[in-house]
Formats: structure tokens, C-alpha cells, sequence
């Protein structure tokens, strides 16, 4: 029979249009994206550390629970009991709780009719603002999935407030099904993934499943809200232009930071939005990332999406096919280009008060690719205050145009009235990736900050270019633990 669905907003929404005949998903399915009436919450008041470690013992009590008396497996924390069936809220990790996951290889259970909605180590309980709930690795830890189980292994399903820091997660020990990737936060709100790396699959799974294609990702958003995606590496996604490091479709108000994001389809692709079932996909912030050797950001079905502060080497930035309305790609850094690439594609009619400001677009063959009938001229779109240096090709716009000197370009489309063409950006050591800016760089002086990124107004002179003050880090913060070995041991195979 069916769940009893008790849930509203956000989750409950996207619940009841998978009810419709657009969705099909099985009652498991429907029952594990909301929080049902068996399931609750617990308090916060008597909050504590819980432990997980290899020779732990899944039978302690959580009021046992302690460093010397910890469980065996990740799910015993999430659920409650060793069987994700049969969970036991009380006994589960609750809000407040931080679980400290002792650094070695855990297999786990999950879900043997898993699908794209699926977090096989989904917690049973909700955390609350000021209080989630908090799985952290302690050194090198790998979660892998025992044969049978399929989907998601780690995010949140139906869960608010919850934080995974610190984990090693490659999707060749898990088992995405179609449109998913081992990492999944679905009708969730203020969750983290911090401090990890997130592998996909090299073609093939070590229990021998059959492999998808289209919207395979790494960390998958729908729906998701205020979800903070900060300081991991994601890479190996790979693929057309529907794979991505990160995915999001109905999604608003995320924040992707801090973030090394290469050899994948799409960087990071802000997708799809069902906007006649209700949904939107607003005011997503992508910042302070490095993209390479792969497309670096799509940004396609959404409204205020801002990509600033990022560095994209040998990588792309795309917006469109579809409407991107008020996107703003501002004081970024394009440096290479993979053979025959672009740096920037603004793609289809459909964009709509699209910013590109303060960039700095260096060393690439083409800087500005278009399809055919897309050209500048057809869509509602600004450039200025860039700074153009060492292409082959300025624009190629496939179309009656054709190709576009900078000067044709200015004069035709009227764009980049104050930019910088054919001017060295005068990078401290761009060969060894240092894209900061010599004191005397020209683009020191061109950008104004229309985001107000400083603090000092939108009229602001600032630099072009991915580095305002220069103390930025773009790209992963390093500590203690993320400078450690990410080398998958050989041992411990099942």
C-alpha cells in the first residue's frame, strides 16, 4: 500500500508530482523520499559523540555507545539497527549527534531496489538548525557497498540538516542506477558535503552491474535547498555534456565552493526545472572553484545563478540551451582551452539578462563559441570590462556571421565597449597555475564590481579577473587531512 505521506514544501511538492503519470516510481521509492509517520526526529538535549570503527560491534546500545565501545558500520549510526528496513529512530544518530567514523574500508548495506532517488546510508532521522546531524571521517575512510545494493551511498533522502565531512567515495565499489551518482540530496534542505573525494566509476562496477549514461553525476541535487557542496574533489564523471561532477534539477539557494572539479562531463551542470509543477531553480552561487581538463560549468534551466571567483584551466564555461535568465559570470579565469574548444559558449535565444563581466579569457583557441542562430545579436546578453589575450579564433558564432574579430565583434554586437583585447593579463606564473596578478597587470584596474563582492558598492574598481585581493583560495582549502594519500588501496575487496 501507500506510504503515509505526511510531509510539505519543497519535499512534499516534488512527492506529489511523482504521483502523476509524468513520474513512475515504486511505493519503496515514494516511501523513502519523505519523512513517514513511523519516522521522527529526536530531541536534542542529550546530544553526544558516537563512534564507528572497523572492530566495532553493531550490537551496542546508543546510550553505550563511546571511542572504546563503537559500531562496526556507518548504517548502525544512520538507522538505527543494521537493517535500513527495519530502522529504529531511538537508536539512530540524532539531531546534534556527530558520528566519528575511525579511518579504514566499511562496506555496507543499503537499498536492494535502490534508484535515482536513493541514499542507501540515508539517516533515519532529521537534524534541526544549530543542531544537525554530522558523519565524520577520522583520517582515510571508504564506504563501500556490499552486492545488491544500489543507488546512492551517502547525502540524504527526505532529511534535513545533515552533514558528511571527510569521506573517500568511488562509485566503482557502489552502483549508481540511471540518472543518479553515488552521492544524492532529494527533498533535503540545509545539508553538507564537505572534505571529500567522490570518484566515478572507470566504465565498470566491482560487482559487475551494468552501467548508465546519461545524468550520471557525482553529487546529485533534486530537489535540494541550501545545500553547501565545499572543499571536495569530484572528478571521473565522464562522458557527454550529461554527465557531470555536480547535477542539480529543481534546486534553489545552494552554495558550490571551494571545490577541485576535473575530467568530467560538466563541471558543475545546473540543469533541468520543472517550472509547471511549481518548482524553480534560483539563486545558486558558484565560487572559488578550479575547473580542469574538462567542461567547467553549464548553467541551462535557472534564474540569479552567480559563477564568480573561479579558475577554469583547459576548461569551458556554458550558458543555455535553455532559459538561463539573470545569470551572471563574473571575474572569472579562462586559461587554455582543450583543442579546438572554446572558453565561453552562450548558447540559445533563450537567455535572458545574462552578465559577463571582469573576466579574464587567456591563451585558448576560441574564446566565444555560438551554434547556429545563436549568435550575439539574438540573445539578451552583456559583455564588458574583459580582458581578451593569446586566442586563435575570437568568436566563431556558426551562422551568417561566421567568424568575428574582437573589433567586428565590438562594432557589430556592441559588446565589451571597455574591455581589454590583445593585452598580456600579466599572471604571476600561470605555467604552475599561479593566476594572480602581477602588480603592474592592466586588469588590476579594469573590472567594477556589479556584485558587490567587496563590500564597497556595485561602481567599485576592482580587478578583472579570478583574484580580487589576491588571498583568495580557489580551489580546495588544504588541511591536515586532505593533503593525505587518496590512493584506493588494493586491499579489502569483495
Amino acid at each position: 500500500m501507500l506510504c503515509d505521506v505526511r510531509c510539505g514544501g519543497y519535499a512534499g511538492r516534488f512527492l506529489a508530482r511523482c504521483l502523476t503519470a509524468r513520474f513512475r516510481l515504486s511505493t519503496s521509492a515514494l516511501c523513502a523520499l519523505v519523512v513517514v509517520s513511523l519516522l521522527f526526529s529526536a530531541g536534542t538535549s542529550d546530544a553526544k559523540t558516537l563512534y564507528v570503527a572497523t572492530d566495532g560491534d553493531d550490537a551496542v546500545s546508543y546510550a553505550d555507545n563511546n571511542r572504546t565501545r563503537p559500531w562496526r558500520t556507518i548504517g548502525r549510526a544512520a538507522w538505527g539497527s543494521s537493517d535500513r528496513a527495519a530502522p529504529i529512530p531511538g537508536q539512530a544518530a540524532q539531531a546534534g549527534d556527530t558520528v566519528i567514523v575511525a579511518a579504514g574500508i566499511y562496506w555496507e548495506n543499503g537499498d536492494r531496489d535502490g534508484g535515482r532517488f536513493t541514499v542507501s546510508l540515508n539517516p533515519v532521522n532529521n537534524g534541526i538548525a544549530g543542531n544537525p546531524i554530522t558523519f565524520r571521517g577520522e583520517g582515510l575512510v571508504y564506504i563501500r557497498m556490499n552486492a545488491g545494493y544500489r543507488g546512492g551511498m551517502i547525502g540524504s533522502q527526505g532529511r534535513d540538516y545533515i552533514i558528511w565531512d571527510h569521506f573517500q567515495i568511488d562509485d566503482y565499489y557502489g552502483g549508481s542506477t540511471s540518472d543518479t551518482g553515488p552521492v544524492v540530496f532529494s527533498g533535503s534542505n540545509h545539508c553538507q558535503i564537505l572534505n571529500c573525494d567522490i570518484q566515478g566509476h572507470r566504465g565498470s562496477y566491482h560487482h559487475g552491474y551494468v552501467t548508465f549514461g546519461g545524468n550520471y553525476r557525482g553529487i546529485s541535487l533534486e530537489p535540494a535547498n541550501h545545500t553547501l557542496i565545499k572543499n571536495n574533489r569530484i572528478h571521473g564523471f565522464t562522458g557527454g555534456q550529461n554527465e557531470a561532477g555536480i547535477m542539480a534539477y529543481n534546486s534553489n539557494h545552494n552554495l558550490i565552493e571551494n571545490n577541485e572539479i576535473y575530467k568530467n562531463g560538466q563541471g558543475v551542470f545546473i540543469k533541468g526545472v520543472h517550472a509547471d509543477w511549481g518548482f524553480t531553480q534560483d539563486n545558486n552561487v558558484i565560487r572559488y572553484n578550479r575547473f580542469r581538463d574538462g567542461n567547467g560549468v553549464r548553467v541551462l534551466g535557472s534564474k540569479n545563478a552567480k559563477v564568480y571567483q573561479n579558475l577554469f584551466v583547459n576548461s569551458h564555461m556554458w550558458a543555455g540551451w535553455s532559459m538561463s535568465e539573470n545569470t551572471m559570470i563574473v571575474n572569472n579565469t579562462f586559461w587554455g582551452s582543450r583543442p579546438n574548444d572554446a572558453q565561453l559558449t552562450p548558447q540559445g535565444n533563450e537567455l535572458r539578462g545574462v552578465g559577463v563581466y571582469n573576466n579574464v579569457f587567456a591563451d585558448g583557441h576560441k574564446v566565444v563559441y555560438t551554434w547556429s542562430g545563436a549568435n550575439p545579436g539574438k540573445q539578451d546578453i552583456r559583455f564588458d570590462r574583459n580582458l581578451y589575450a593569446g586566442y586563435t579564433l575570437f568568436a566563431d558564432l556558426e551562422d551568417s556571421f561566421g567568424r568575428q574579430t574582437f573589433a567586428q565583434w565590438q562594432s557589430r554586437f556592441k559588446l565589451d565597449s571597455n574591455s581589454l583585447d590583445g593585452v598580456d593579463p600579466r599572471f604571476v606564473d600561470a605555467v604552475n597555475g599561479n593566476f594572480r596578478l602581477q602588480p603592474e597587470s592592466p586588469a588590476r584596474t579594469l573590472g567594477r564590481d556589479v556584485l558587490n563582492i567587496t563590500g564597497r558598492g556595485t561602481n567599485a574598481v576592482i580587478p578583472a579577473g579570478a583574484y580580487i585581493t589576491g588571498d583568495e583560495v580557489l580551489g580546495v582549502v588544504e588541511t591536515s587531512a586532505s593533503r593525505q594519500s587518496r590512493v584506493i588501496p588494493a586491499v579489502g575487496d569483495r
